[in-house]
């Protein structure tokens, strides 16, 4: 959590919290430097879950964590962060990461051409699992 300051890209997966906020589910802290687009969509973890993307504006503690305001195509969104949130930052990998057993996440579309294209693939590693 320490890493993440003001003009930190992330990622979270969220539920709709008690008091109108977010509730962080899992989030994804991209590296210093890396920025992400911004977007606020329906996803598919459970039910009522959103992906929340966008750099971070303000962080302040509370008694049940950390709250993060994110800026998301010009709109604030508030995010609740407890400390059983799930935090992961991307690393590179390479080809011989993929083995047998290993747990990964696809993310892939369709191309023009009706294929799936797979701009990255996620894999875990010394026993962090990808976010969902």
């Amino acid at each position: 959590m320490a890493d993440i300051t003001p003009g930190t890209s992330v990622g979270a997966v969220a539920v709709p919290g008690d008091n109108g906020d977010l509730r962080a589910v899992a989030v994804t802290v991209l590296p210093p430097g890396v920025r992400i687009s911004e977007r606020q969509v329906a996803w598919d973890l459970a039910p009522n879950t959103s992906m929340n993307d966008g750099p971070v504006q303000a962080v302040v503690e509370s008694s049940g964590g950390r709250n993060l305001t994110l800026s998301i195509n010009g709109q604030s969104v508030r995010l609740q962060v407890t400390p059983e949130t799930p935090l992961v930052m991307p690393i590179s990998a390479a080809r011989s990461d993929l083995v047998v057993g290993a747990t990964v996440l696809i993310n892939a579309a369709p191309g023009s051409d009706g294929q799936l294209a797979v701009p990255r693939v996620t894999v875990s590693k010394d026993g962090v699992l990808p976010p969902t």
